[in-house]
């Protein structure tokens, strides 16, 4: 019979072999490469290292690469993605923020400074009144001794550092689509153009980012966004919006 394979999408691509280790699609790797990522990995079973012992001895080693017939029996759907939850947050920018022009960037990764670089130069060239709409999935170089944060927490730090140097007023938000930034009990978190200064009464928002420990800093002073478990996974979202002082004032 055929397998269908609907897929949540939490990878940058959408490629499927990425995504969930790609349990129904082709393998890269042969039974040679697999046994040596398998070697490496504690507590693997021993059923799983003969298994790969014996394809790799066998002259047509390979755990089902893309030629085999069986692929044909297999369909696979991606149902929902990073673009999918960018689709959701401009339907629900057009409802709540109707005069208020949209931005939407690609989705994408990189370190937390390289993607906060980017938002920032969009920020620079937006008009007031403009939602900047982005997601994917930034990373975190950790220190020896990490202390206690997120992706989307750093970035909300690194954001506010770069909105407080510019002064324009500007709100940004980071949330993981999972409800859970890193090893805390928090999506993400928020920052405008007066949280750095805010966040340098409070603690050292530069030692945080250099820590890895932005999540106490932000508990206390209040930016930490909580949603609890969504379940569902399909990486991170930014909105960052750049204000209308006079349309505020009105």
């Amino acid at each position: 019979g055929e397998t269908t394979v609907l897929v949540l999408s939490d990878v940058l691509g959408d490629a499927i072999a990425d995504i969930g280790s790609g349990p129904f699609a082709p393998a890269e790797e042969d039974n040679a490469g697999a046994l040596a990522i398998a070697q490496r990995v504690r507590g693997m079973p021993g059923a799983v290292l003969t298994h790969l012992r014996a394809g790799r001895d066998r002259d047509d080693a390979g755990p089902v690469g893309a030629g085999a017939s069986c692929w044909a029996r297999v369909a696979t759907a991606i149902i929902a993605s990073c673009d999918t939850l960018l689709d959701a947050a401009e339907v629900a920018a057009a409802r709540h923020l109707p005069e208020v022009a949209r931005v939407r960037l690609a989705p994408s990764g990189g370190l937390v400074p390289d993607v906060a670089a980017r938002l920032l130069a969009e920020l620079d060239e937006a008009a007031p009144n403009t939602l900047i709409v982005a997601g994917g999935e930034p990373t975190v170089v950790l220190p020896a001794e990490p202390g206690l944060g997120g992706r989307n927490q750093a970035l909300v730090l690194e954001m506010a550092r770069g909105l407080a140097a510019r002064g324009r007023p500007a709100t940004f938000v980071a949330l993981a689509s999972d409800g859970g930034d890193g090893p805390t009990d928090a999506a993400g978190a928020w920052a405008d153009e007066r949280s750095w200064q805010r966040l340098q009464s409070i603690g050292d928002p530069e030692a945080a980012l250099r820590d890895a420990d932005a999540h106490p800093l932000l508990a206390a002073a209040h930016q930490l966004i909580h949603t609890g478990a969504t379940g569902t996974n399909v990486l991170d979202l930014q909105l960052l919006l750049v204000r209308d002082v006079e349309r505020m004032m009105e």
